[in-house]
């Protein structure tokens, strides 16, 4: 059994056999000796549906949820929705349909979602599995690739020469261009990059392959529990996973699956 910190600031715990695994789903008090807010995150399958009425309002996600509900319930009446977000962020007014995530729990009602397709508010909407590995994520602070803004904690990078500060700031000229992923003198968005066209490669050859459905026999060999900190009750944000001792608790918790087996 391993445990290893995120940058997220979550923690991944990887289990020994399938039968542990089993265990730590199913008796969650042991998550309870970080924090008394650490909690088992649940497996999830998301699904991307298209042409979606963007009149929807995704911050009242109980109301839309249990409307989404209604509308299949003749279709799928065991739907059970965990979550549902836009795929881009709804800027242009004008924009009459979108695409939205839906994430859900059980794997085979997915794979009839998808199959079957679903209702919104009286209309067929397409579903496709959605794989996030075919969308290409940069920081829009540091401008590296694979990981936002929200947990990055690296230095502000400007766009232009790739300097410690923001664009707005910058005072280099034409000549003195630099990208702060190929290292070439142009500008971080333009298309010659070769970084980004890399990128671009790995998410189409992803989106080339990827199955039009989850596999039945798809199995995970490892827990993931979330802990956020922002939340304890015992202990500061600043220095909590400095104060938390992952031996002693890596020790607690194979002793407690010792117990169960």
């Amino acid at each position: 059994m391993s445990l290893c910190k995120l940058s997220s600031n979550d923690i991944f715990l990887h289990a020994v056999s399938s039968d542990a695994q089993a265990n730590l789903k199913k008796i969650q008090t042991w998550a309870k000796e970080i924090a008394s807010s650490t909690c088992v995150a649940r497996q999830i399958f998301a699904m991307l549906t298209h042409e979606v009425y963007i009149t929807i309002d995704m911050n009242n996600q109980k109301k839309i949820i249990e409307k989404l509900i209604k509308d299949n319930i003749r279709l799928h009446e065991d739907l059970k929705v965990l979550r549902i977000v836009w795929l881009k962020k709804i800027a242009d007014s004008e924009k009459t349909y979108s695409s939205f995530i839906v994430e859900i729990a059980i794997k085979a009602m997915m794979n009839q979602l998808i199959n079957v397709n679903m209702l919104n508010s009286h209309q067929e909407c397409a579903c496709k599995l959605f794989e996030k590995n075919c969308c290409i994520t940069q920081c829009f602070r540091c401008h590296k690739f694979d990981h936002i803004t929200k947990i990055c904690r690296k230095n502000q990078r400007c766009e232009k020469c790739a300097d410690k500060h923001h664009i707005k700031k910058c005072v280099m000229s034409s000549n003195k261009r630099r990208c702060i992923n190929c290292n070439e003198n142009h500008e971080l968005w333009r298309c010659i990059c070769l970084k980004w066209w890399q990128q671009m490669k790995r998410a189409f050859k992803i989106y080339r392959n990827k199955s039009f459905k989850y596999s039945e026999t798809f199995k995970y060999n490892c827990t993931f529990f979330s802990l956020f900190l922002n939340s304890l009750d015992s202990m500061n944000s600043s220095d909590s996973m400095n104060s938390f001792d992952s031996t002693n608790f890596l020790n607690s918790v194979t002793v407690m699956l010792k117990t169960c087996s």
